[in-house]
């Protein structure tokens, strides 16, 4: 899986004033803001956080009562220098709101379900594309309306002609039926309870044993997340 991300600290209204007199060219630099309102910025043993002073942003690294220690000019911004009771706040920066929207994107990608309807207007619909090294572990079918009364017509899910990758055969005579994916089976290397390592499109496919069908409706969903390749 994707590693965790780190994120930057943050503190409502952290904000203060500088102390001194910050030059434009140590990097990194300690100063201090006002006495006693250091206490009004994170702690740093989670993680830095960043404080803007006039137009620059810098990464606090460490803070030791009133003493900041900072990186310089991030998220490209320049060194400057600060003037003794220059604001020092801390913002929402651009590089936070970067990293939660990265880490939402990484995490709708961990997990997903591709489902959709079979009916007899539509027989083999196209459920969606599994992404790489996606594992899947688990396949519903529920029969809304039954597609015959003989017990001749079948329903897989498969992917490229492979018809019954994911789920093997189930009858669709009957309605309210729900079955879960037969984890043992196993079929041209996309498997459930394997990861497969190449995208895949995936399909359900009808097969009508009998007297072509008037009325049916099944749903499908597969369940997957992404996982990274199996251990040897």
């Amino acid at each position: 899986m994707p590693a965790a991300t780190t994120f930057l600290q943050a503190k409502n209204s952290a904000r203060s004033t500088a102390a001194g007199v910050i030059d434009g060219a140590t990097d990194p630099v300690t100063f201090s803001v006002a006495t006693g309102e250091g206490a009004l910025f994170p702690a740093t043993a989670s993680g830095p956080f960043m404080v803007s002073i006039d137009n620059e942003i810098l990464k606090c690294t460490s803070r030791t009562v009133d003493a900041l220690t900072c990186a310089r000019a991030q998220e490209g911004t320049s060194i400057a220098a600060h003037a003794l009771g220059a604001s020092v706040q801390l913002r929402v920066t651009a590089e936070q709101i970067t990293d939660l929207q990265t880490a939402i994107n990484a995490l709708e990608l961990q997990t997903g379900v591709l489902e959709g309807w079979v009916h007899d207007g539509a027989q083999n619909p196209s459920l969606g594309t599994l992404p790489a090294n996606a594992f899947v572990y688990r396949v519903d079918l529920w029969v809304k309306e039954a597609f015959d009364s003989d017990g001749t017509d079948l329903l897989t899910v498969g992917y490229d002609g492979t018809v019954d990758a994911y789920l093997t055969s189930i009858a669709v005579d009957s309605a309210g039926v729900r079955e879960a994916v037969n984890e043992t089976h196993a079929n041209a290397g996309a498997t459930v309870g394997t990861v497969d390592s190449v995208s895949r499109a995936v399909e359900a496919y009808y097969t009508n044993g009998g007297t072509e069908p008037t009325v049916g409706k099944a749903y499908i969903a597969i369940h997957y997340f992404v996982a990274t390749a199996e251990p040897a």
